[in-house]
């Protein structure tokens, strides 16, 4: 029978349709980063995974940060925050966390407006927030310091650079640009987050883990 259902399986693999899919990251070997293009948390973990059965050990951990949705809430109610961080007109509150939240999302409107506040003063916590920083990059932070929709804000300025370039040299000049800003995006948020790597199954079995994970893209961020 198991010789039958081998056959059967091997017979059926031959038929199926593949989908194949590209996830793109990079290490900055200097900040100790794995930066992964994608939102999400499968995805990044079957990232890892490869590239871990590759390379051979690679412990990673998930970034995490002290009191995400308090500062965020703190931000919003006094519009006071880093002059090189910009909040933008996205966010979603969340009311009586616990087992059944209630979701407000607000898109293309003033999150300063007197109803957001009010909500806030009513003890809702900010699940994701947009922003821009440093006039370069445009991205949603959660709560659980995942990056989300990074946008590039300099790209077309960049490709208009690029015009006299190759392909290849477009692509690593894209790479360049967008890795290093996005790595001291990573930077400034583990400052102002007092961000730092959480644990990893391997420490908690008494192995060393120092290499921080950042998921970006619809972009988030493990360390």
């Amino acid at each position: 029978k198991r010789r039958l259902k081998d056959e059967v399986t091997q017979q059926l693999l031959s038929q199926a349709l593949y989908r194949s899919q590209n996830i793109r990251g990079y290490i900055d070997r200097r900040r100790q980063l794995l930066v992964v293009a994608t939102a999400s948390a499968t995805q990044a973990d079957q990232f890892i995974e490869l590239l871990t059965a590759t390379l051979g050990q690679l412990p990673v951990k998930c970034l995490a940060g002290e009191n995400v949705p308090y500062t965020l809430a703190t931000w919003l109610k006094t519009n006071q925050y880093p002059s090189d961080w910009e909040i933008l007109d996205r966010c979603i509150l969340v009311t009586a966390p616990g087992d059944h939240p209630s979701i407000i999302k607000s898109q293309g409107h003033d999150v300063m407006s007197e109803p957001i506040q009010s909500i806030l003063n009513q003890g809702a916590q900010v699940e994701e927030l947009a922003f821009n920083w440093q006039d370069s990059l445009e991205f949603i932070l959660t709560q659980d310091l995942v990056i989300k929709s990074l946008k590039y804000t300099q790209y077309k300025k960049v490709k208009q650079d690029q015009e006299d370039m190759t392909p290849e040299e477009a692509m690593v000049a894209d790479f360049i640009l967008s890795s290093q800003a996005i790595s001291e995006l990573v930077e400034s948020i583990m400052a102002l987050f007092s961000a730092s790597p959480g644990k990893t199954q391997s420490e908690q079995d008494g192995a060393n883990s120092d290499i921080q994970a950042i998921a970006e893209q619809n972009n988030r961020v493990i360390s």
